[in-house]
């Protein structure tokens, strides 16, 4: 017999045991383990009464947390969603301060053959990056190029330096 069956057979509070089952895994695993403990009780409260065989059929939800979501909630939500996301896509394109919000703006890269490694790190454009895209576009180096940018939509435009 396990230590928490002794416990149960003894007469213990099955909700101080359950309380203290949680707390001891903690964090995220308090959840599991105390759903775990409480199907183990119903098993051994009603193994008393028939073998474990007959109690075998002890049905658990496989979905942790609560039973399964309720459908209509959940199309509610999705087609609000689906709404605001097309009302903002609607709106962008016609407000300037609207789309600077969701879409950002571009960002120089380099100018006069320097690259501003500082905007190049926070638009997580590494130097192997830039240095790709460079040649991508036929230069060897930022020396070649008058200015880059990094676009709203993430692509690299480059403007080449004049030839002296």
């Amino acid at each position: 017999m396990t230590a928490v069956a002794s416990m149960l057979a003894s007469g213990a509070d099955p909700k101080a045991l359950l309380s203290r089952h949680a707390n001891a895994f903690g964090g995220r695993h308090a959840f599991c383990a105390s759903e775990n403990l409480l199907a183990f009780m119903r098993l051994h409260s009603s193994s008393s009464q028939g073998s474990v065989a007959e109690n075998s059929s002890f049905k658990r939800s496989s979905f942790r947390g609560s039973d399964h979501a309720p459908l209509l909630p959940t199309l509610v939500a999705t087609a609000l969603l689906i709404a605001l996301h097309s009302v903002l896509a609607a709106l962008a394109p016609r407000s300037e301060f609207l789309s600077y919000i969701i879409k950002g703006r571009p960002v120089r890269l380099i100018s006069n053959g320097v690259v501003d490694w500082e905007a190049a790190e926070k638009s997580r454009l590494g130097e192997r990056d830039l240095t790709e895209q460079l040649r991508l576009k036929g230069l060897r180096g930022p020396d070649e190029v008058e200015v880059a940018y990094i676009e709203r939509n993430g692509a690299i435009s480059i403007v080449k330096a004049q030839k002296k």
